[in-house]
């Protein structure tokens, strides 16, 4: 006999489940179990498009699924659907033709009304803000009601199942979110680390990682970012602990750090971050940007910034080598040309933009320019080798 202790002892799992949900076959078992039944499934679906949804299911078979669809069930629902496309024991993605999908589904109308346990194999459908849960059992070669007193069970189970599934919901969500603003970062040419007060790394973009790999002036150890320079890597630790005081308007620390190889220094600003989730629990977070101004991706392609500024292509080249710090014998010889014919395409390039010298070069383009990955198809730094 179904006894609230079967429930109970399934409860932390439901909620495991909410953001592990390769444990909802697990929780699926249970349930069918304690039911007495040989197998079940749950969905989660939005309410204004029920077929950008998933759904789970545990231990089901072929026959139990040919019975659920045989005439007087809930036919043509989405879980009804779901099961003509569920993988045994898996999960199923029922991302297909959204709300219009909804409008012309007579099931999936149908579900959006409470369903009876007493009068079939579907489970009441709960609405927990935008979202709509149900769960089906399943009997092999069997229909009809399930007991009574497991009924009534399943029925104060069903809103921990429903809170459960809104919270995985808002989870995928957030994950979603997380992973776009994820993917942006790794677009910019400027280094992005997330680090804890101690300099433990959290994040790192794809320019952090290439300017950690170079380990001139900075690396990875331990997990946890280290500086060649004492003094640096000391008051970058002061800095990071006065972030507690930061407020709204305050002008973020900034520190050059010094190169071994010789090569201009890296800039690096700091920012507070909020928390961050780590082994031994939350802990306060910053951000460093970091800038290599030398870096293969520093600048944009000559074809953008002629473009951009109105230069000749020639002038274009001249002005990216000039911006990054090259002197006018490397811009030469890099093009090919003589020393005074790169000198009169610089020359050219300071009337057009408006300015006298390399540093307001680098400055106007900058601000011209947004540090995007891809606006750079080429590695300048391996031929200043």
């Amino acid at each position: 006999m179904t006894t609230s202790a079967d429930f109970d002892r399934l409860v932390p799992a439901i909620y495991e489940a909410a953001s592990a949900p390769d444990g909802w076959a697990d929780v699926l078992s249970g349930i069918a179990k304690s039911l007495g039944a040989d197998s079940a499934m749950i969905g989660l679906v939005p309410a204004d498009c029920m077929w950008n949804g998933e759904i789970w299911g545990a231990n089901l078979d072929r026959a139990s699924i040919a019975n659920f669809l045989s005439p007087g069930s809930v036919d043509n629902s989405v879980f009804v659907r779901a099961l003509q496309l569920l993988p045994i024991g898996h999960s199923v993605d029922l991302r297909m033709n959204g709300l219009a999908a909804v409008q012309a589904d007579p099931g999936a109308q149908q579900l959006l009304l409470p369903q009876d346990l007493t009068q079939g194999q579907f489970a009441p459908v709960l609405r927990n803000g935008n979202a709509i849960s149900g769960l089906a059992i399943l009997n092999e070669g069997r229909r009809g009601p399930l007991d009574p007193i497991a009924v009534a069970m399943l029925d104060a189970m069903l809103p921990r199942l429903s809170h459960a599934m809104a919270i995985h919901m808002r989870l995928a969500r957030l994950r979603g979110t997380v992973k776009t603003l994820s993917d942006s970062l790794q677009r910019l040419t400027v280094g992005v680390l997330i680090v804890t007060g101690t300099l433990r790394l959290c994040f790192a973009n794809a320019e952090a990682e290439r300017i950690l790999a170079m380990a001139d002036g900075m690396c990875l150890r331990a997990g946890h970012i280290s500086f060649s320079d004492i003094a640096t890597h000391s008051a970058l630790r002061i800095s990071l602990a006065g972030l507690a005081s930061f407020r709204a308007g305050d002008a973020p620390a900034c520190l050059f750090v010094s190169r071994p190889s010789g090569a201009p220094s890296y800039t690096l600003v700091m920012a507070p971050a909020g928390a961050v989730a780590t082994s031994g629990g939350r802990r306060a977070a910053a951000t460093l940007f970091v800038t290599d101004p030398v870096g293969p991706s520093a600048l944009p392609v000559p074809e953008i910034l002629a473009d951009g500024l109105g230069l000749t292509a020639t002038e274009a080249e001249v002005a990216r080598l000039a911006a990054m710090g090259r002197g006018m014998t490397f811009v030469a010889e890099s093009l090919g040309v003589s020393l005074n014919t790169a000198r009169t395409h610089l020359k050219a390039v300071y009337g057009k933009t408006g300015v006298h010298h390399q540093a307001a070069l680098a400055r106007i383009i900058a601000d011209r320019f947004p540090p995007v990955r891809g606006l750079n198809g080429r590695d300048d730094a391996k031929r200043s080798t």
